[in-house]
């Protein structure tokens, strides 16, 4: 959920391939514009200008929110 993995402080995409022999799965840590998209694609299944809006909205939100429960 979109909601959820915006309250993270780090995001990471896997991704695996097969060839039909061998298998391969990749681990990267995104950076902030690649989170902005995940969000976006999680939330609306795209990363048009409008969900790219609502997800910088939502990572936002969560940073100010976990500010708040530090203090």
């Amino acid at each position: 959920m979109p909601q959820i993995a915006c309250m993270a402080d780090v995001h990471i995409s896997i991704e695996k391939f097969s060839d039909g022999s061998q298998t391969i799965t990749t681990v990267s840590r995104l950076d902030h514009d690649d989170r902005i998209r995940e969000i976006a694609r999680m939330a609306s299944g795209d990363e048009s200008p409008q969900s790219i809006k609502n997800a910088r909205a939502m990572l936002t939100s969560a940073a100010s929110k976990k500010i708040l429960w530090k203090k």
